[in-house]
C-alpha cells in the first residue's frame, strides 16, 4: 500500500513518548505511530461489536428465534441419540 504523508501538531508530550520509545525499541517513530493508530482502531472495533452485542441482547425476536433455533437443535440431538441405542 502506497504511503501517505500526514502533518500535524501533537503535544511535546506525545511527541516525546513517540521518541523515546522509537529509541526505546529500536524502531522508527513512525512504525510506533502507526501501532498506536492500528490499537486504536482495533479497541473502536470491539467497541462496536460489544455495543451490536449489547442491542442484540435487548432485542425480544432475536432472542426468540435464536431460543426456537436452539430447541430445535436440541430436538435434532436427542434424536440422533435415541437413534444410536
Amino acid at each position: 500500500m502506497a504511503s501517505m504523508k500526514l502533518m500535524t501538531n501533537i503535544l511535546p508530550s506525545y511527541y516525546s513518548f513517540i521518541d523515546k520509545e522509537a529509541k526505546r525499541q529500536h524502531r522508527t517513530k513512525r512504525d510506533i505511530i502507526e501501532e498506536a493508530i492500528g490499537m486504536y482502531m482495533r479497541q473502536r472495533k470491539k467497541e462496536e461489536i460489544v455495543k451490536s452485542y449489547e442491542a442484540m441482547s435487548k432485542d425480544s425476536e432475536y432472542l426468540d428465534e435464536m431460543t426456537r433455533l436452539a430447541e430445535e437443535g436440541m430436538e435434532y440431538f436427542l434424536t440422533d441419540i435415541d437413534a444410536c441405542k
